[in-house]
C-alpha cells in the first residue's frame, strides 16, 4: 500500500489529510521536531504544530520534552486498539438509544436493494442474524465472500445448507433464508445492475426455501449430501 493509500485509509478513522500525513511520516521516522516533521510529511510548517496538537488529542502522538520538542507516533497497533474500543462503546451506546425509538418493521413488507455491495451485505446480515438454520443458494464468488460468516454461524450451532445455483440461471442469483423467516434474494453480474429484495414475508420465504431445495436436488445425486451443504 502506498503512502497516499495509507493516508486515505486513515481518513476513514477520522484523520484529516494533514493529520494522516504527519502520523505516517512519524511512523516512517521518529522522533522528529516540528521542522523535520513538516519537511518529511509535506505539511506546511504553519500547520504542523496545530495538527500535532489535534493528534495528541486523538492519542496518536507522543511528546518528548527535549529542546527542541520532538514527537513520536503512538504504535499503530495500540492506536487501532484504542480506536476499536472507542468504536465498540459508541456502537453499543447508539444501539441502545436506537432500540428505544425504533418501531417494529411490518413483516409483510418487501424492501428493494440496489447495488452489488448492498446485496452482498444484506445476504451477510441474514446469515449473521440466523439463530437456528440457514438455507442458501450462492454462486462461488459470493460463497467465498460469505465464507467467514457461514463458518461463524456453524460455530454457534446454526444448521447451514448451501447449494450452488441451478444450471443455466441467468446471472448470479443468490438466496439466503434465515430461520425460515428472514429472506434475501439478489441478482449479481451477467451485465445487469445488481438488485434484490429483503423481507420477512411468509410467502416469499416459502418460495425461496423451495428454490434452495430445488437447487440441492438438481446439484446432487439422490441420496448424497448436496455440495456446500453442512451443519454444525
Amino acid at each position: 500500500m502506498t503512502v497516499d493509500e495509507t493516508v486515505e485509509s486513515l481518513s476513514e478513522l477520522g484523520f484529516s489529510p494533514y493529520e494522516a500525513r504527519i502520523y505516517v511520516a512519524l511512523l516512517q521516522k521518529s522522533p522528529m521536531n516540528g521542522h523535520e516533521i513538516g519537511k518529511h510529511s509535506g505539511v506546511p510548517t504553519s500547520k504542523v504544530y496545530e495538527t500535532l496538537e489535534r493528534l495528541r488529542g486523538k492519542g496518536a502522538v507522543r511528546v518528548y520534552e527535549s529542546d527542541p520538542v520532538r514527537y513520536a507516533p503512538t504504535p499503530y497497533r495500540d492506536l487501532l486498539s484504542t480506536f476499536s474500543d472507542r468504536m465498540e462503546r459508541t456502537i453499543t451506546k447508539v444501539s441502545r438509544s436506537l432500540a428505544t425509538v425504533a418501531m417494529d418493521t411490518d413483516a409483510n413488507l418487501t424492501w428493494s436493494i440496489t447495488g452489488a455491495g448492498n446485496v452482498v451485505e444484506s445476504l451477510r446480515n441474514a446469515v449473521r442474524n440466523a439463530k437456528t438454520r440457514i438455507r442458501a443458494v450462492l454462486d462461488p464468488p459470493t460463497a467465498d465472500e460469505l465464507a467467514a460468516d457461514l463458518h461463524a454461524a456453524r460455530e454457534r450451532g446454526v444448521h447451514v445448507d448451501v447449494a450452488p445455483p441451478l444450471p443455466g440461471e441467468d446471472g448470479r442469483l443468490c438466496v439466503v433464508v434465515g430461520d425460515d423467516t428472514e429472506t434475501v434474494v439478489g441478482t449479481l453480474g451477467a451485465g445487469r445492475a445488481a438488485s434484490g429484495v429483503w423481507t420477512h414475508h411468509a410467502a416469499v420465504s416459502l418460495l425461496a426455501r423451495q428454490h434452495v431445495e430445488a437447487a440441492q436436488k438438481v446439484c446432487s445425486p439422490a441420496g448424497k449430501t448436496p455440495p456446500r451443504t453442512s451443519s454444525a
